[in-house]
């Protein structure tokens, strides 16, 4: 799955915290600044490339059995 990380990076904070809580990322520990809608992003983004990866694996794996 191609995440588009500057559509995320241009999402309101409040919209991409609760899309950070709904798959469970931590928030980052910091000021809410520019630093932390950048690692925030950069969270999100990686889980979602991650879920994505271990889903292909799953179904990769079912196709070989």
């Amino acid at each position: 799955m191609l995440v588009d990380t500057s559509l995320l990076r241009r999402a309101r904070l409040e919209n991409v915290e609760r899309l950070a809580r709904s798959l469970n990322v931590s928030l980052p520990r910091r000021a809410r600044d520019g630093v932390y809608h950048s690692q925030l992003v950069s969270q999100v983004a990686s889980k979602i490339r991650r879920e994505a990866i271990l889903e292909e694996l799953k179904r990769m794996g079912r196709l070989g059995s």
